[in-house]
């Protein structure tokens, strides 16, 4: 996945619930957010959101039903979370991050002295300190005056 929410966070499980209560999640879950419970009157955008919710679900479902996949998984969310030394350094909004409107960069101040930082105007979801070997996760809630 290309994004900071876990594949347990788009089902709506811990990573330690058993496999009948994840099927059961994955279940609900479909019923939920099917593009086809939107009905007649949904726009475009509310379409291909719910579409893309619903390929998330299959998605997830397809990596954590499987075994062998969901231990890869697994392993890679453990390493992935051993990289954030500091809960302050895990994941910011684009809204909080400076913006250098000459330059049109993003930049974050890492706790080495470093910098986070991105060219405009799409937000990667992952970002490495350019000193260290940090990395930040980035949102974009789009409540930013900068974009």
């Amino acid at each position: 996945m290309a994004s900071c929410e876990s594949l347990y966070d788009v089902l709506g499980v811990s990573n330690n619930v058993s496999p009948e209560e994840m099927k059961k999640r994955y279940h609900e879950r479909l019923l939920k957010y099917s593009p086809d419970k939107l009905g007649h009157g949904a726009d475009k955008e509310e379409i291909e959101k719910a579409t893309q919710l619903y390929l998330k679900l299959q998605e997830a479902w397809k990596i954590l039903n499987d075994p062998e996949k969901k231990r890869r998984y697994d392993a890679e969310l453990a390493a992935k979370s051993l990289r954030y030394e500091s809960p302050s350094e895990n994941a910011v909004d684009v809204s909080e991050m400076d913006y250098d409107s000459d330059e049109d960069v993003y930049f974050y101040h890492c706790r080495c002295g470093g910098d986070f930082e991105f060219r405009g105007p799409s937000v990667p979801t992952d970002i490495t300190c350019n000193t260290c070997s940090l990395s930040l996760c980035v949102t974009a809630n789009r409540g930013n005056g900068n974009t």
